[in-house]
């Protein structure tokens, strides 16, 4: 039953909405291009020039492991071929990790990625040398097993090989070091810094509280 304090004979209506009045603000996107340009200065540096010589080092020395052959034989069908893969292997990822550290400092992105490079290169140096003194020592022992093997042994792809790994040896040891004092040169100027800053602080604060009591 109706109300009869209600006028019944008015009516509620509701707004109603064009949906083609409602108009959306676009979104402006914004993007913003990085451009990488490659700095050719940085190989005339120290580490830049040690980088460069521990690539030309490494594929001569892959390539001297790669085409060794007996008769026909490949190098992977060879006796002690794991020797040799191990050796491959430690090539392959030296190369590809110098590469890397190479195109980033030379670009400039080592100043732009949060990572501690100079660590980081010191790591790898380390890493490469551990390997390349056991890769160049494998392959040393097999190619002395293999002329005592093969009477007719004459390959001089992988005695070659031997003296190019252990130049990669002596690179990468010289990289480590160099790394290293890079790397503890860089903790003692942010500890300096660091230093520096706290005693700028430390004479503000006495400035301040001088201040508020006069």
């Amino acid at each position: 039953m109706a109300d009869q304090g209600v006028d019944q004979s008015v009516a509620f209506d509701a707004p109603r909405i064009d949906i083609r009045e409602i108009t959306t603000t676009p979104i402006p996107i914004t993007t913003q291009n990085v451009k990488v340009r490659v700095d050719y200065s940085y190989l005339r540096t120290a580490p830049g020039a040690l980088k460069l010589l521990q690539v030309m080092f490494t594929i001569a020395a892959l390539v001297c492991v790669v085409t060794t052959s007996y008769n026909g034989w490949h190098y992977l069908s060879l006796p002690f071929s794991g020797r040799l893969r191990f050796f491959v292997f430690t090539s392959v990822s030296s190369l590809l990790a110098t590469t890397v550290l190479i195109f980033v400092h030379s670009t400039g992105l080592s100043r732009r990625l949060p990572i501690n490079w100079h660590l980081f290169d010191f790591i790898l140096s380390c890493s490469m040398s551990f390997l390349y003194l056991i890769a160049a020592s494998l392959i040393g022992s097999a190619c002395v097993i293999y002329q005592k093997q093969f009477a007719n042994w004459t390959a001089v792809q992988l005695p070659t090989g031997v003296i190019l790994g252990y130049v990669c040896l002596i690179l990468y040891t010289v990289g480590a070091f160099l790394a290293y004092r890079r790397w503890k040169r860089g903790k003692q100027f942010a500890h300096h810094r660091l230093s520096t800053q706290q005693q700028q602080q430390q004479q503000e604060d006495i400035m301040r509280d001088m201040h508020v009591l006069t």
